[in-house]
């Protein structure tokens, strides 16, 4: 089970895991979220690195006279696919950061009835 977690974390970005958003309705000195860009910045990064390493792949496969069978198939998809995944896991990650950031400076968050709610 611990492996099948670790898995689907490397699979989806590690912001999912690692970073937490407020709850709704915390406030500064109830929250604990986290307020780094540090983990959604690699997910950034990896899922950048991975849409670039494909289409960098398919360039040198079409440019060469080294070509691999079905690289659009068995590389460049995945690539792509685990690096849009890593990408929407740093959209993620940022948000919460951001309404964590929020709420630690006195902000609240989706609250019925609260005067300063953020989106």
């Amino acid at each position: 089970m611990r492996i099948a977690a670790l898995a689907l974390t490397g699979l989806l970005g590690c912001s999912y895991v690692t970073v937490n958003a407020p709850h709704i309705g915390e406030t500064a000195a109830t929250t604990r979220c986290t307020e780094s860009d540090v983990w959604p910045s690699i997910d950034s990064a990896i899922g950048i690195s991975g849409i670039a390493g494909a289409v960098g792949g398919e360039l040198v496969d079409r440019l060469t006279n080294h070509h691999m069978a079905n690289y659009e198939l068995l590389v460049g998809l995945p690539a792509i696919v685990v690096g849009i995944a890593y990408l929407v896991g740093a959209s993620y990650g940022t948000d919460a950061v951001e309404a964590c950031r929020n709420v630690k400076g006195g902000a609240t968050r989706g609250c019925d009835g609260c005067a300063d709610s953020l989106p």
